[in-house]
Protein backbone atom coordinates (compact mmCIF):
# COMPACT_ATOMS: atom_id res chain seq x y z
CA UNK A 1 0.00 0.00 0.00
CA UNK A 2 1.15 3.16 -1.12
CA UNK A 3 2.76 5.80 1.80
CA UNK A 4 1.66 9.20 1.08
CA UNK A 5 2.02 13.08 2.78
CA UNK A 6 -1.59 15.25 2.61
CA UNK A 7 0.20 19.10 1.53
CA UNK A 8 -2.30 22.38 1.62
CA UNK A 9 -2.32 23.33 -1.65
CA UNK A 10 -1.66 26.90 -0.94
CA UNK A 11 0.11 27.21 1.82
CA UNK A 12 2.52 24.17 0.90
CA UNK A 13 1.98 23.35 4.53
CA UNK A 14 1.40 19.26 5.64
CA UNK A 15 -1.19 17.54 7.97
CA UNK A 16 0.91 15.97 10.85
CA UNK A 17 0.35 14.09 14.79
CA UNK A 18 1.91 16.69 16.51
CA UNK A 19 5.56 16.59 17.72
CA UNK A 20 4.87 16.44 21.60
CA UNK A 21 1.97 14.09 21.06
CA UNK A 22 1.75 10.38 21.83
CA UNK A 23 -0.03 9.45 19.43
CA UNK A 24 -3.16 8.21 22.04
CA UNK A 25 -6.35 7.81 20.65
CA UNK A 26 -8.18 11.49 19.89
CA UNK A 27 -4.73 12.73 19.11
CA UNK A 28 -5.72 15.87 16.94
CA UNK A 29 -4.07 16.66 13.33
CA UNK A 30 -2.55 19.38 12.54
CA UNK A 31 -0.60 21.49 10.19
CA UNK A 32 3.19 21.78 9.93
CA UNK A 33 5.93 23.57 7.79
CA UNK A 34 7.80 20.82 8.15
CA UNK A 35 8.59 17.24 6.60
CA UNK A 36 8.74 14.80 9.34
CA UNK A 37 8.05 11.20 9.66
CA UNK A 38 4.91 11.49 11.20
CA UNK A 39 3.29 13.29 8.13
CA UNK A 40 3.06 9.51 6.47
CA UNK A 41 -0.43 8.32 5.70
CA UNK A 42 -2.02 5.45 3.46
CA UNK A 43 -5.89 4.99 2.11
CA UNK A 44 -6.83 1.71 2.87
CA UNK A 45 -10.31 0.95 0.88
CA UNK A 46 -13.19 -0.23 2.33
CA UNK A 47 -16.18 0.42 0.55
CA UNK A 48 -16.41 2.04 -3.71
CA UNK A 49 -14.59 5.22 -2.93
CA UNK A 50 -14.94 5.01 0.81
CA UNK A 51 -11.95 4.04 2.92
CA UNK A 52 -9.87 4.50 5.93
CA UNK A 53 -7.25 7.20 5.95
CA UNK A 54 -4.43 5.53 8.33
CA UNK A 55 -1.62 7.36 9.87
CA UNK A 56 1.20 5.32 9.31
CA UNK A 57 3.60 5.70 12.08
CA UNK A 58 1.13 5.20 14.82
CA UNK A 59 -1.23 2.61 12.81
CA UNK A 60 -4.33 4.16 13.97
CA UNK A 61 -7.26 5.72 11.55
CA UNK A 62 -8.25 9.67 10.93
CA UNK A 63 -11.96 9.72 12.20
CA UNK A 64 -13.99 12.87 13.88
CA UNK A 65 -13.67 13.35 17.38
CA UNK A 66 -15.74 10.74 18.85
CA UNK A 67 -16.38 8.59 15.87
CA UNK A 68 -19.66 10.18 14.88
CA UNK A 69 -20.85 9.25 11.41
CA UNK A 70 -22.92 12.65 11.15
CA UNK A 71 -20.68 14.67 12.58
CA UNK A 72 -21.44 18.59 13.30
CA UNK A 73 -19.14 21.58 11.58
CA UNK A 74 -16.15 22.21 13.53
CA UNK A 75 -15.78 19.10 14.67
CA UNK A 76 -12.03 18.18 14.84
CA UNK A 77 -10.70 15.13 13.06
CA UNK A 78 -8.12 13.17 15.01
CA UNK A 79 -6.58 9.56 15.27
CA UNK A 80 -8.20 6.53 16.87
CA UNK A 81 -7.18 2.75 16.82
CA UNK A 82 -11.11 1.73 16.50
CA UNK A 83 -12.04 1.45 13.12
CA UNK A 84 -15.86 2.77 12.40
CA UNK A 85 -18.48 4.12 10.02
CA UNK A 86 -17.22 7.37 11.24
CA UNK A 87 -13.91 7.01 9.92
CA UNK A 88 -14.54 6.20 6.21
CA UNK A 89 -13.34 9.04 3.92
CA UNK A 90 -13.27 9.61 -0.05
CA UNK A 91 -10.32 11.59 -1.69
CA UNK A 92 -11.20 13.40 -4.91
CA UNK A 93 -8.03 14.12 -6.56
CA UNK A 94 -9.16 16.04 -8.99
CA UNK A 95 -10.81 18.78 -7.25
CA UNK A 96 -7.86 18.48 -4.29
CA UNK A 97 -10.68 17.80 -1.63
CA UNK A 98 -11.27 15.18 1.00
CA UNK A 99 -14.58 14.56 2.36
CA UNK A 100 -16.05 12.06 5.06
CA UNK A 101 -18.86 10.01 4.46
CA UNK A 102 -21.28 12.60 5.69
CA UNK A 103 -20.82 14.49 2.92
CA UNK A 104 -18.70 17.45 5.13
CA UNK A 105 -14.92 18.92 3.92
CA UNK A 106 -11.61 18.42 5.59
CA UNK A 107 -11.05 22.20 6.50
CA UNK A 108 -8.18 23.36 8.21
CA UNK A 109 -10.21 24.78 11.50
CA UNK A 110 -10.10 27.80 10.73
CA UNK A 111 -12.33 27.36 7.82
CA UNK A 112 -11.89 30.28 5.72
CA UNK A 113 -8.14 31.82 6.93
CA UNK A 114 -5.24 29.72 5.36
CA UNK A 115 -3.76 27.73 8.07
CA UNK A 116 -0.97 28.27 10.11
CA UNK A 117 1.54 25.78 12.08
CA UNK A 118 -0.19 24.23 14.20
CA UNK A 119 -3.42 24.58 13.03
CA UNK A 120 -6.33 21.95 13.98
CA UNK A 121 -7.85 20.11 11.00
CA UNK A 122 -11.99 20.31 11.45
CA UNK A 123 -14.79 18.66 8.94
CA UNK A 124 -17.05 21.45 7.68
CA UNK A 125 -20.46 21.34 4.95
CA UNK A 126 -19.24 24.56 3.48
CA UNK A 127 -16.65 24.58 0.66
CA UNK A 128 -14.17 27.30 1.08
CA UNK A 129 -11.33 28.17 -1.02
CA UNK A 130 -8.89 27.14 2.05
CA UNK A 131 -9.91 23.13 1.99
CA UNK A 132 -7.71 22.23 -1.67
CA UNK A 133 -5.47 19.36 -0.23
CA UNK A 134 -3.23 17.42 -2.18
CA UNK A 135 -1.87 13.97 -1.90
CA UNK A 136 2.00 14.08 -2.38
CA UNK A 137 4.48 11.26 -2.72
CA UNK A 138 6.31 10.87 0.97
CA UNK A 139 9.58 10.68 -0.99
CA UNK A 140 8.89 14.03 -3.33
CA UNK A 141 6.40 16.38 -2.05
CA UNK A 142 6.16 17.98 -5.04
CA UNK A 143 4.75 14.96 -6.67
CA UNK A 144 1.38 14.69 -6.86
CA UNK A 145 0.08 10.92 -6.45
CA UNK A 146 -2.57 8.45 -6.65
CA UNK A 147 -2.53 6.35 -3.72
CA UNK A 148 -5.96 4.80 -4.42
CA UNK A 149 -4.99 3.11 -7.58
CA UNK A 150 -1.25 2.36 -6.62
Amino acid sequence: MAEFMIKHKATGKFIHIPELSNENDNTKLAFCDNVQDKMRFQFVPVERVWGYLKHVRSGKLVRPYEGNENPQDFTNLVIHSEPCNGALFAMDQINDIIWHKSGKFVHPQSVMDLPKEGTGLILHSKKAPTLELQIVSAENTDKEIFPKWI
